[in-house]
């Protein structure tokens, strides 16, 4: 088991994302359809304790982001925020090849271990927020790091 220690921070990130100019002509034709890409960095197990994302501390240079995070553990959740997600609603505006990143912010309740994993979404918006309708997964790493 780790120790329990609540000064202790974890910075999780999406960077150097690129698309071609073809690609975001695909994401400006979804957007037509009320679809847009969606970055998600998130534990892989909803029930998880050791982490929980600070629900307004993120950074992107994606062109009209909407953020959101979501505590899915259980149907009122756990009171660990464990997925943080960035929607892309203004793909009008994304440069073809330039760089792009997400930055997540995580209190770390346990450093005993958890597995994030990063993946793209097509999301729609409902009730507020925005839904993944596809994703696809893209890797997944364990914490602590070191």
């Amino acid at each position: 088991m780790g120790y329990d220690d609540r000064d202790l921070e974890l910075m999780t990130q999406a960077f150097n994302m690129k698309w071609s100019l073809t690609r975001i002509n695909n994401l400006r034709n979804y957007q037509a359809k009320d679809q847009y890409y969606t970055i998600d960095i998130s534990v892989n197990n909803d029930y998880d304790t050791t982490v929980s994302a600070y629900t307004s501390t993120h950074y992107t240079d994606l062109p009209g982001p909407i953020f959101d995070t979501d505590d899915d553990g259980g149907l009122l959740g756990n009171g660990y925020v464990d997925e943080t997600e960035v929607t892309v609603t203004r793909p009008d505006r994304l440069q073809a090849l330039q760089a792009y990143q997400f930055i997540s912010y995580w209190g770390v309740f346990d450093t005993s271990g958890t597995t994030f994993e990063w993946n793209s979404q097509l999301s729609e918006p409902f009730l507020g927020e925005y839904n993944a309708v596809d994703y696809e997964f893209h890797f997944e790493k364990t914490f602590p790091w070191w």
